[in-house]
Formats: structure tokens, C-alpha cells, sequence
């Protein structure tokens, strides 16, 4: 066959059967372009090219991770699914690319933003293409488009807590005795940890373990009655336990080994640390806190029949569980003591029993699993006030406070706290005025707070509106003597010793009286009437610093900070200017304007 001659070439492909073509578009290195293509040559490769099994093949090659969504039962149009996973691809790199000009000048980007990206996706399952794409996106390994990566994360972030928000609902929606402990604490990991699928790999770990307590148990009774049914067949939203409670001592035993002395889990001395307040994390380290393993232990008693009940306190987090049914109320139960490798203890031996909780022990009644969730939601906005990396900080208690807002709606105190981080963050201030109206119907004790709360959000609304109507204009250092350093210079904060580049300057603070106030800039020698520099910090947050605050960092040394590392380096590589003279070969403008992310 002579292959220089395209007409002999067609002619010979064109007595292939149909079978035999289709086979040939499967192959992998076929893509959908050829096939588009290919279908354009005349009615046979047409046939061919749209074949329903060609683009199952094709949708299967490039798309393995959405197969799971499909029901093998139903019919789907693969072409029709191939080309709207393709668009929807495209229009979110687009939307990605866009974000950088559109959002540059917001510390962070509102909820409203996202709605208005995102309302035009009507596919089924255009939240699965959404998630695939950015996924896809975060995870590319360069260092070019880190800018990108950081929008990618923020709408999976966002686009998580919208699904995650429906799954709380529903949870929520169930009779007390079905929300379980095991599924809020799935929902609550996962809500923390929105940019990545944990559900599968805790259930998995969970059944893991739950496996090697009952290997345990065999070894110790090989006739204990739950040897004899699958673990399947346990009911793990029963209130009462399955067993006799010598039984359940058994498996509680079995238990303390298995978690204690074989696989080591243990309490960590350092509770600041957010991880340890989630299961995913805790199951991947065996560390955790005390609340955290007295939640992984009722989760694997349940698995295994044998209920035991938390008691909250301030400071204490003990497990009960109901050992003695024929003594008198006060008598009934056992204590499971975390701290000391899940020790029985009767009450009066108890290390907090001088506590009120577990004195008043006349109610058999368990806290419930949502109380728990609230308890630790708490929790995270207590820690995150204490976390020195800002961004973590927020994020942090931002988290905590819109599932406080989430699963206890009446709580006027979560809501007003989340109104002030709205508010000091500019973000989602519909929602800050939202909840003034809401809670000033019902509270008038907080009235003066949430006037103010109320006056801050329109004030900032206002001022919005005003700066999407400037016109930007570039600031010259020739025109501003008195602005020292320059775009892409490695500072060190005098006061908090934070390394940063500097990305934008203001010849004067720009900042609102709120946040002049709260951040005492009426404490420095200048005030407000110096150069203030808008840096990005090693920790990958964002802050406003004085000049009198900022000296030039050693740059042979910060190169080499473990927490800057190669992303920093190249960033300073391209815009770092070292003396005034070499000024003018650097863009003069006081904005980088291709924004650099860690």
C-alpha cells in the first residue's frame, strides 16, 4: 500500500468492518479529537465515531475516577458525557485563569463570588466534574501556576462545604437515635478537610480494627457470642449494647489491647494541634486528644455491639458504660478512663469523681453524638484564637463557627462570633447583616454589638461598591520619596520576626479604623502616616506592615528557610530588587501583578 497516497489509504481502511473500527478508536493513544475527525470522512467512520462503547472507552481512559458515579443499570449517551465533562473542564480552568485579575485586591473571596461562578454548571453531576477538574489542577506538579493552585483550592474548599452542608441536613433531619457518633465524626473530618475524600479510607481503617479486636477476642474466649455473627449483622445505631455485660467487659478488654498495647494509640501532651481533633488523622498517627480517642473508642465498641456513652465537662472527657443493670441508678455504670489506656473505674474511684458530671450520675440518659460534634466545634474556635499561623488560625475558626452556625442555628453566641470574623476578614457580608437581623429579633442583651456588627458590614459594602468604580492607577516610587523598599524585597518583621516579600505598598495606611484600632497602629513613632506594605509571609499569609516595622532580611539566609523553600526562592529570583539603582528595570508599578502563592 503506497501511504503517501491518502485516497488508497481511506480506501483500504474503508473495507474494515464496523467491529474492527470501533476497535481501533478504543485503543488509548486514539483521542477524542481524532475521532471527531475521523467521523468527519464520510457516513461508515461516522457510524463509528459514534459509537456508544467508543465513548465509553474513551470516557473510561481519560476519566477512571468518575466511573463510580455511573450505575451500572441505567444507559447513559457516553458521547454526551464525554463533551460535558470536556466543556465543563474548560470553563473552569477558564474561570480559574480569571480569578487572579477579578479577586487580586480581596484578602480572601466571599461566598456570593463563588455563587456567581458556579450557578451556570446543570449536569447531574457537574459537582463530580467540578471536583475532578480542580483536583486535577491543584495536584499539577510545576511551579508555574501556583496562582492558579490557590483558586482551584478555595472553590473545591467552597464547592466541599456546599455538598458537605446538604449531608449535614440530612444528619441532622434523622431521629435522635439514628445520628450516629461514627457519621458526625466522618462529617465533621471531612468538613474541616473539604479538598480531600477521607470517608472511604475511615470506614475502611474502621473495619480494619474492629477485625483485630475480634482476632483478640478469640484468642481470649473462642466461644464469645460475637464470634458467632458476621460484623456486618451489628446494628451500630442500637442505644443498647448486644450482649450480657460480662460479654461486653470482654470485648472492651479485647479493646483496651488491641488500641493500647498492640497498635500504640496514645494521648498527645500537644491538644493545640488541629489534626488531633480529627479521626482520619488520628487512625493515620495513633495520636490524638482525649476527646478524639474517647470518640474512636465508642465508634469501635459500637462496631462490636457494646454501647458505651460519653460525659462532657470542661475540662474532662470520660466513657460510661452500663455494667451493673440490677443495682440502683447511681451504681449502674462503669467509667472507661482514655487518659489511663481505657482503665475501668467504678464511679467513686473515678480521677474526676469529685467533678459534678460524674458525682450527678442519677440520669442514665448519654449525651448525644451532636452534642459531642458541638462540643468540639468549640473547641477548634477556642484553638484557632491560639495558633500563631494566621491563615491556619482563621481557617480554623472559620470552620468551627459555620458548623456551630450549621448544626445549632439558635446558638446567638457562635453566630455573633462568626458575624466578627466576617467582618474583620471583609467577607460574606450579606450573611453578616443576615444574621444581625436575625439575632436582634431574639436578643436584645447584645443590641449595642450587633448595631455596630450591622453598621461595620454596610460600611463595608459601601466602600466596595466605590472601589469597583476606580480607576487603578499605578504608584510610581519616583513620586513617593518617602517609600524605602520596593516590590519583591525580603523583609524581616522587626517586631514579630516573620520573614515576607513585600507584593504592594500604600504611601499611607489604607486599612479601616477597626483594624487600625484593633492592630494599635496609634502605638507606632509614624501611625498611620507612613508607607504601609502589603507582604506575603512564609506561613503563605497576607499582611499589612508598617515601614517603621520592616528591615531588609539577609537574603543568603532566607533562601534557605525550610518554610520558604524553592517556591520563595524563585519568586525572589524574578522580582527582588536590592538598591533603588536597579530599580528601573523592573516593572514600576507598586503590584506584582502576576500574584505569587506558597
Amino acid at each position: 500500500m503506497n501511504c503517501n497516497n491518502p485516497k488508497e489509504v481511506v480506501s483500504k481502511i474503508d473495507l474494515l468492518p464496523q467491529e474492527l473500527l470501533e476497535y481501533v478508536l478504543c485503543l488509548p493513544f486514539v483521542s477524542f479529537k481524532d475521532i471527531c475527525r475521523f467521523s468527519c470522512v464520510c457516513s461508515k467512520f461516522r457510524n463509528a465515531g459514534n459509537s456508544n462503547e467508543v465513548w465509553r472507552c474513551k470516557f473510561t481512559q481519560r476519566y477512571p475516577d468518575l466511573l463510580s458515579n455511573y450505575l451500572g443499570s441505567k444507559v447513559y449517551t457516553w458521547k454526551e458525557e464525554y463533551r460535558e465533562r470536556y466543556l465543563c473542564g474548560l470553563n473552569i480552568r477558564k474561570l480559574v485563569y480569571s480569578m487572579s485579575e477579578r479577586f487580586y485586591y480581596k484578602d480572601d473571596i466571599a461566598d456570593d463570588d463563588f455563587e456567581c461562578i458556579l450557578q451556570n454548571f446543570n449536569h447531574i453531576f457537574s459537582r463530580q466534574f467540578i471536583v475532578h477538574e480542580l483536583v486535577q489542577l491543584r495536584d499539577l506538579n510545576c511551579i508555574q501556576n501556583l496562582t492558579e493552585k490557590y483558586y482551584a483550592e478555595k472553590i473545591l474548599r467552597y464547592v466541599g462545604h456546599q455538598y458537605l452542608e446538604k449531608c449535614w441536613l440530612e444528619y441532622l433531619a434523622l431521629p435522635e437515635e439514628k445520628q450516629t457518633l461514627e457519621k458526625g465524626a466522618i462529617l465533621f473530618a471531612q468538613w474541616c478537610n473539604p479538598t480531600t475524600n477521607i470517608q472511604e479510607d475511615i470506614t475502611s481503617q474502621l473495619y480494619r480494627l474492629s477485625h483485630l479486636v475480634r482476632e483478640e477476642l478469640q484468642q481470649r474466649d473462642c466461644n464469645h457470642p460475637l464470634l458467632q455473627i458476621n460484623q456486618d449483622k451489628i446494628d451500630i445505631e442500637a442505644t443498647e449494647s448486644l450482649w450480657l455485660p460480662k460479654d461486653c467487659r470482654a470485648i472492651l478488654t479485647s479493646l483496651n489491647i488491641v488500641l493500647f498495647h498492640h497498635l500504640k494509640f496514645h494521648q498527645s501532651m500537644a491538644d493545640q494541634i488541629v489534626k488531633r481533633y480529627y479521626i482520619h488523622e488520628v487512625l493515620k498517627s495513633h495520636t490524638g486528644n482525649l476527646i478524639s480517642l474517647g470518640i474512636l473508642y465508642i465508634i469501635l465498641a459500637k462496631r462490636l455491639g457494646v454501647s458505651c456513652f460519653p460525659v462532657l465537662s470542661p475540662q474532662h472527657f470520660l466513657l460510661k458504660w452500663l455494667e451493673n443493670p440490677e443495682l440502683f441508678v447511681g451504681q449502674q455504670y462503669s467509667y472507661i478512663d482514655i487518659s489511663s489506656e481505657g482503665k475501668f473505674v467504678r464511679r467513686g474511684d473515678c480521677p474526676y469523681s469529685g467533678h459534678q458530671t460524674v458525682k450527678n450520675d442519677t440520669v442514665a440518659h448519654p449525651e448525644t453524638p451532636l452534642k459531642v460534634i458541638e462540643k468540639i466545634s468549640w473547641d477548634l474556635v477556642d484553638l484557632g484564637r491560639q495558633i500563631e499561623n494566621v491563615m491556619e488560625g482563621q481557617t480554623c475558626m472559620l470552620n468551627g463557627l459555620e458548623l456551630l452556625n450549621l448544626i445549632t442555628p439558635e446558638d446567638d453566641n457562635s453566630r455573633i462570633l462568626l458575624a466578627r470574623v466576617y467582618n474583620q476578614l471583609g467577607i460574606n457580608l450579606m450573611k453578616v447583616l443576615s444574621i444581625v437581623k436575625e439575632v436582634s429579633v431574639r436578643n436584645s442583651v447584645s443590641k449595642r454589638l450587633l448595631d455596630f456588627l450591622g453598621q461595620d458590614a454596610k460600611r463595608q459594602l459601601a466602600a466596595e461598591i466605590i472601589k469597583k468604580s476606580e480607576v487603578v492607577v499605578p504608584l510610581l516610587h519616583s513620586n513617593y520619596h518617602e517609600v524605602k523598599y520596593a516590590v519583591g524585597m525580603i523583609m524581616k518583621h522587626c517586631k514579630y520576626h516573620y520573614t515576607c516579600v513585600i507584593y504592594g505598598w500604600d504611601p499611607t495606611c489604607k486599612a479601616n479604623e477597626t483594624w487600625i484600632h484593633q492592630m494599635g497602629v496609634h502605638n507606632l513613632v509614624n501611625k498611620e502616616h507612613q508607607p504601609f506594605y502589603h507582604v506575603l509571609v512564609e506561613d503563605g499569609s497576607n499582611r499589612y506592615a508598617a515601614q517603621e516595622n520592616l528591615k531588609v532580611a539577609d537574603f543568603s539566609r532566607t533562601i534557605q528557610h525550610p518554610m520558604i523553600g524553592k517556591y520563595f526562592q524563585s519568586f525572589c529570583m524574578n522580582y527582588y530588587i536590592p538598591n533603588k539603582e536597579k530599580e528601573a528595570e523592573y516593572p514600576q508599578d507598586n503590584i506584582v501583578r502576576n500574584r505569587f502563592f506558597l
